[in-house]
């Protein structure tokens, strides 16, 4: 019959087995991890406005050349920091921006100081996903997203549904959306039937929240 201090000694390791499980468990293969520091800017219910924090976190960390376009899974709040932007080496070793971006869940992004985030074509949003964009700090070496003209579609938002729900924490961002899209929102579908010249189907448009930050909005 075991003493109570072995089974102290048993309850401590199934307890530290299933800690190190649930650690492992929110790593992504293939994924580079870091500490990183950046600023939470949201609205405090309580308070009825605007506060800023400091904090700090483990993520992945990406390039923006990463060759990943899928952020997220459903179901799941997840965690991404974006790192460097296109240089003129860059330009000569054939490097690219990454080509699009699909949110799905509800998705923290992370702009790292000097990043620039440009997908060719967009970051695409669709309800029910949710996307959280966070920097590092203020001023000119803050992160930037600036997207311009990605095709017939917005520049953050749903190619073919509706809008999900997009939440700006800080950083500079200027998007212009493609064709007779909007810049932020929804693209216009135009109908199958040749007879309707200008007829188009007007998808549902999510919610923007803005706590900081520079936003440029322009449409297609």
């Amino acid at each position: 019959m075991k003493t109570i201090a072995q089974r102290r000694f048993l309850l401590l390791q199934f307890l530290l087995i299933m800690a190190l499980g649930q650690a492992f468990a929110q790593y992504e293969p293939g994924e580079d991890y870091g500490s990183v520091t950046f600023i939470d800017s949201h609205w405090d219910k309580n308070t009825r406005q605007v506060v800023t924090e400091t904090k700090t976190d483990w993520m992945p960390i990406r390039k923006w050349s990463t060759g990943r376009t899928d952020f997220g899974a459903r179901g799941k709040v997840t965690w991404y920091a974006i790192e460097g932007k296109r240089t003129d080496e860059a330009v000569k070793n054939g490097e690219s921006n990454i080509s699009t971006m699909e949110i799905m869940g509800e998705v923290h992004i992370v702009l790292l100081d000097g990043a620039v985030l440009s997908p060719h074509m967009g970051i695409y949003l669709e309800a029910p996903d949710v996307l959280h964009i966070h920097v590092q700090s203020k001023g000119d070496n803050q992160g930037k997203i600036i997207i311009n003209k990605p095709g017939n579609y917005p520049a953050i938002g749903a190619h073919e549904y509706d809008f999900g729900e997009l939440h700006i924490h800080g950083g500079y961002i200027d998007v212009t959306g493609g064709g007779r899209s909007s810049g932020i929102g929804t693209a216009a579908i135009e109908k199958d039937n040749p007879l309707d010249i200008i007829d188009f189907l007007l998808h549902k448009m999510g919610r923007v929240y803005v706590y900081d930050g520079t936003l440029k909005v322009h449409g297609g």
